[in-house]
């Protein structure tokens, strides 16, 4: 190699420096909105698709405040919201357009990123609208048949293989029944809960559900162990969904648990949230099989055929509860048991002093 080859090639840096106007040209020109705002609130940065969504194309932007820029009161709350490292909402503009939007704290400012997802939620819509209606023609022509089923004995005598396959026809149709059932409860609840919250006892949660499976314990001679708080924060939710997570996880307890196994509710206060423990001596669950229960119609293959069900009541559980921004999670282990425990944020509404 020449001299003149060595010098060209040296004088070549390693890496090329980052061209920030070519940065901030690509998030100009992005499809999602952005906005970056400074410690005080005034914008450093917003790009083409903000002002359009917001209808501020003829005005300079950088450096006034955000909150008196964009009135639009669903970003001006997310906006306001206590401080955290991001927060997330939906904003609805006036043409209908539905935002998912994300802001982010940045060096003592804010990142919000909008991105539009009004599609996804007429698509998501369609999807609820079609199990809503699958659900209420599929349940007139099950009940038909369940009722003419139970009206075979009144025509005459059966024989034993007649009657094996009439309750085997009731048993079929009470089991679609329920999975219809399941599926249209999942809609309602992913299509967003009732927006009236209350002040809800998650001990009171826990006691109902005690009282309602009380009779199948007994049935079944579980022994029932429980550790139940008093005087806990309240959370702030739906009663009746609450209560739904409780009696979900109290049947699952019980429907896996042999006859004279043990049943544990436990309810108690850590830092800023109620935890819920429902906890069995059961069959447990296989650990490869742990990471799916959550997915709608899952069922372990090795219980599949020993316990009946949907596969929808785990599904259930976690969409109650991810709409209450709580965690839930299990511990099992085969043949020794499972313990289910529910994370649900103190209602600060009714824990501030002011």
């Amino acid at each position: 190699m020449s001299p003149q080859q060595t010098s060209t090639h040296s004088d070549r840096p390693p890496h090329s420096a980052p061209d920030t106007r070519h940065i901030s040209n690509v998030l100009m020109e992005a499809t999602d909105a952005i906005v970056v705002t400074d410690e005080e609130g005034r914008i450093l940065f917003i790009n083409e698709m903000a002002r359009s969504y917001f209808q501020l194309n003829q005005r300079p932007l950088v450096g006034s405040p955000l909150l008196e820029v964009i009135r639009h009161p669903d970003l001006q709350a997310l906006y306001t919201a206590e401080k955290q490292t991001s927060r997330h909402g939906e904003i609805e503009l006036t043409n209908n357009i539905i935002l998912s939007t994300n802001i982010s704290v940045v060096n003592g400012g804010n990142a919000i990123i909008m991105q539009d997802i009004t599609q996804l939620k007429e698509l998501d819509k369609a999807k609820r609208d079609l199990v809503s209606a699958i659900s209420h023609d599929l349940r007139s022509p099950l009940t038909s048949i369940l009722g003419y089923v139970e009206l075979l004995d009144r025509t005459g005598e059966l024989n034993d293989q007649q009657q094996r396959f009439a309750e085997n026809i009731a048993i079929s149709v009470r089991s679609i029944s329920a999975v219809l059932t399941d599926m249209l409860e999942l809609s309602r609840i992913e299509a967003g809960m009732d927006a009236t919250l209350e002040s809800v006892n998650m001990e009171m949660i826990a006691q109902y559900a005690i009282d309602a499976f009380r009779g199948e314990m007994e049935l079944k001679k579980h022994h029932l162990i429980t550790n139940i708080g008093q005087r806990l924060s309240p959370v702030l939710g739906h009663a009746i969904r609450l209560r739904q997570v409780a009696n979900n996880l109290m049947q699952n307890a019980i429907k896996y648990t042999p006859d004279g196994g043990e049943i544990g509710v436990t309810v108690y206060e850590d830092g800023g949230f109620v935890m819920l423990q429902i906890t069995d001596t059961g069959v447990g669950i296989p650990l490869e099989d742990q990471p799916f229960i959550w997915n709608k119609f899952f069922r372990s293959e090795s219980h599949m055929n020993d316990f009946p069900g949907t596969g929808l009541g785990l599904s259930i559980v976690k969409s109650i509860v991810d709409a209450h921004a709580g965690r839930i999670w299990t511990d099992s282990v085969v043949g020794e048991g499972t313990t289910f425990t529910v994370m649900l944020p103190i209602a600060k509404i009714f824990t501030d002093d002011d």
